[in-house]
């Protein structure tokens, strides 16, 4: 899986969490395959690998976002 497909599966949740006034830590349970890419946008592993409805994985947590590109239209 390429980084671009990775950060357009974070993106919705750091949107979501911007909605909802919380741009405090995410907090993901990632593939192992997954982990480099995760590291790329900013995640770091929060704990031993653990298996989570039979699928191994890693804890790790983003604790500051990347803040979202403003796609709003100019004000005139």
């Amino acid at each position: 899986m390429s980084s671009s497909s990775n950060s357009s599966t974070a993106e919705p949740a750091r949107r979501a969490a911007r909605r909802a006034g919380q741009l405090g830590p995410i907090t993901i349970n990632a593939a192992r395959g997954a982990m480099a890419a995760y590291r790329r946008l900013g995640f770091e592993a929060e704990g031993p690998s653990e298996e989570v409805r039979g699928i191994r994985c890693v804890p790790m947590t983003c604790r500051h976002p990347a803040p979202a590109p403003n796609h709003a239209a100019p004000v005139a």
